[in-house]
């Protein structure tokens, strides 16, 4: 089987707020509070538990590692374009975001 399946995929793509967060508190300086911080903490566990969930019809032996890697890279980049949109600042034209969703 080359396919990962759609709700592992779908789930580790939605960690991008995740990975979001934390590259605007280390490259853009940003707070998080504990609030936050307790609320990344839960989107973390939420995603590992799906991801870690056994159902009948899927065999995790068959799932590859490097299988992983299309979502996850997906989530990176993702997380580049909201970073660099924050970084343009709040003067930047709507439609910016999904020109630079086009380039990466």
């Amino acid at each position: 089987n080359i396919y990962l399946p759609l709700s592992i995929a779908a789930s580790l793509f939605f960690i991008y707020p995740i990975i979001t967060s934390m590259g605007a508190f280390l490259i853009l300086k940003e707070k998080l509070g504990k609030i936050e911080v307790a609320g990344l903490f839960c989107a973390f566990l939420g995603v590992v538990c799906i991801v870690t969930a056994t159902e009948e019809n899927i065999d995790y032996g068959a799932i590859k590692w490097y299988q992983y890697l299309l979502p996850l890279l997906n989530a990176i980049a993702s997380t580049g374009v909201f970073l660099v949109t924050r970084k343009m600042g709040e003067d930047v034209h709507f439609i910016i975001n999904p020109a630079w969703f086009g380039v990466v």
